[in-house]
């Protein structure tokens, strides 16, 4: 009896520990997969972040040029008025 306890329980300790190193796989594989797609993810955004912020400034430095020279041809304009008064 004592023969067929002992066999029963290795059994069990032995199947044990094969689930024990399934279930480690397991999750070490849902951890790696997790931080690639992580990575993966957070490389994405900051190049849209990047290519977007990019785009904006183009446009923002765009506006200022065109403002820049409005305010010189209207400053051109006044100083050769104010010339021709005096």
């Amino acid at each position: 009896m004592l023969n067929v306890d002992l066999q029963i329980k290795g059994y069990f300790m032995t199947k044990n520990t094969i689930n024990k190193k399934f279930s480690v796989l397991i999750g070490v594989t849902i951890l790696v997969l997790m931080t690639i797609f992580t990575t993966f993810i957070i490389s994405n955004i900051n190049k849209n972040l990047i290519k977007e912020l990019e785009s904006n400034l183009q446009l923002q430095v765009q506006n200022y040029y065109q403002t820049a020279e409005i305010y010189n041809d209207s400053l051109e304009d006044n100083s050769l008025i104010l010339m021709n008064v005096f």
